[in-house]
């Protein structure tokens, strides 16, 4: 949002600054976006889900591809 500033700053209307329709991220106690020196906005954002998901994918055996991928050193 951005709003208008007159003398004494009294704020005017707010308006908003820019329209997105995507989901923006956000990422916990820090900041998902950036204001680049240009004054663009550069912002973390993820896909839609889709309204219902059609496929669940599961993973078997997930930690043993784990430990082969990874090893501990034991």
């Amino acid at each position: 949002m951005s709003t208008p500033l007159s003398t004494g700053f009294t704020p005017g209307r707010p308006e908003p600054l820019f329209r997105y329709s995507g989901v923006y991220r956000v990422s916990g106690n820090m900041a998902a976006y950036d204001v680049d020196r240009d004054g663009r906005f550069i912002m973390v954002t993820e896909e839609p889900l889709p309204p219902n998901p059609r496929q669940i994918n599961v993973v078997l055996n997930w930690f043993e591809e784990l430990r082969e991928r990874v090893p501990t050193g034991r």
